[in-house]
């Protein structure tokens, strides 16, 4: 078993080399089998349909029927609206969240053709609602409402203010049918709110939780409506499963997992996702939730953290240079095929060294210098790399740290797919409001 292992023509590639030190290979090799196992009775136990499960074979189970409904919507709407506001909050919302900050030029507001896309009831800041509300002032505008029970408090709220005011605006070109609401299949309270006001409607699986939910209608139809293929991106993830869910020793998912629940065992109870790029920042955010609400029950579990290098090199590199020893670290980079000249002649006395070197030069060498520094300074430190800047080579990144958390909390002893503990903080909550138990 070799440190670095590449999924052979997937856009993924993994290298575990920065683990060695910490992991001995005989040690890893007495897990994968373990880990192997609980891979494989995932499999199966999502063959036969059990809940929670339903994830693992979305690409290949998502239906030309709902791909069309999603395009055809898509297509009407974006010829009536200027705006999309797309309403959700955690599993809700982060995974479109990711994929657009990924995908979209960090400067537009849209893709070329398509409406402006914002996000709302992801918290309860009112200064960013009513500077959202002057935003949309004069524009045509359609909702995407996403809830599985439609009672989630942030969302619920701002939902109503926000479809209050747009209504009063004549902001919604079509009335109720200017929102789309995606919710649970028959019951809840947005699905009968939908019914009783005649909104469009897509349904989240019920076997499909909220933080697994990006390639369900959650995420392909508030992606569509901003120009990104479902189809591609469905593409990329199918590839990613087909390769990511083979119980095999070299299947880099669930090394990465197994890995990751070693390393717990030896101490590290803190991960850094270390984005190379801040348009993965989105992306980071997803895989917090990911992984805090799948493994982080009954006092156990890594915690999820991430950090944006170079930037966050100059806030936090001091810490995790020389701070406690209790840190995993993960960089996750995208290879860029834009070329950014440097202007620097080779005499200049300050920066003649990097004549001729680009951008990209700069910041590879800076990486390569983080993981040095990190892994002779006491740091595992696991590196993955996106080969593209595509919807497909996104995908294939959600398969695995799907795969890989699944496989991680199922060795940590918990239910990778409740989370129990969000309700209480809901209960205190509502009592403070004055709302029922």
């Amino acid at each position: 078993m070799q440190g670095r292992s590449n999924a052979s023509g997937g856009r993924l590639r993994a290298s575990f080399a920065g683990v060695r030190p910490f992991v001995a290979e005989s040690e890893e090799i007495r897990g994968i089998s373990r880990a192997a196992e609980v891979l494989a009775d995932l499999v199966r136990r999502a063959e036969d349909g059990k809940e929670g499960l339903g994830w693992l074979r979305l690409p290949e189970e998502t239906s030309e029927d709902l791909l069309a409904e999603i395009e055809s919507t898509a297509e009407e709407l974006c010829r009536e609206v200027e705006a999309v506001v797309v309403v959700g909050i955690g599993g809700s919302y982060a995974g479109t969240r990711a994929v657009l900050e990924f995908l979209r030029p960090p400067f537009a507001a849209a893709l070329p053709g398509c409406p402006e896309v914002y996000f709302a009831g992801h918290h309860l800041g009112s200064f960013y609602h009513a500077s959202l509300r002057e935003r949309l002032a004069g524009k045509r505008v359609a909702l995407v409402v996403v809830s599985k029970s439609g009672t989630t408090l942030e969302p619920a709220v701002v939902f109503a203010w926000l479809e209050d005011a747009l209504e009063r605006a004549g902001a919604l070109p079509q009335g109720p049918r200017s929102v789309v609401a995606i919710t649970d299949p028959e019951a809840g309270v947005l699905r009968e709110q939908a019914n009783r006001r005649g909104y469009r409607t897509f349904a989240v699986p019920r076997d499909v939780g909220g933080r697994f939910s990006v390639l369900t209608p959650v995420g392909l139809v508030p992606l569509a409506l901003a120009g990104i293929s479902p189809r591609r991106l469905l593409a990329g993830a199918r590839e990613g499963f087909v390769r990511y869910r083979e119980p095999d020793a070299e299947n880099p998912a669930l090394r990465y997992g197994l890995l990751r629940y070693l390393l717990y065992l030896k101490g590290y109870v803190v991960e850094v996702l270390a984005v190379g790029d801040p348009t993965l920042e989105g992306f980071a955010e997803w895989w917090k939730q990911l992984f805090g609400e799948s493994e982080g029950k009954d006092g156990r579990a890594l915690y999820p953290a991430s950090a944006v290098y170079t930037r966050d090199l100059h806030s936090l590199g001091q810490y995790l240079q020389d701070g406690r020893r209790h840190l995993l670290e993960t960089l996750f980079v995208v290879e860029e095929e834009e070329r950014l000249t440097l202007p620097f002649a080779p005499e200049d006395p300050h920066w003649g060294y990097l004549a001729g070197r680009t951008l990209r030069d700069v910041l590879e060498a800076t990486l390569a210098g983080v993981v040095r520094a990190h892994t002779e300074g006491g740091i595992p430190l696991v590196e993955l790399r996106l080969r593209e800047r595509s919807p497909e080579a996104l995908g294939e990144a959600f398969a695995f740290f799907e795969v890989a958390v699944a496989v991680s909390a199922t060795l940590l002893g918990v239910n990778p797919f409740d989370q129990p503990g969000v309700e209480a903080y809901k209960r205190h909550t509502r009592r403070l409001l004055g709302g029922a138990e």
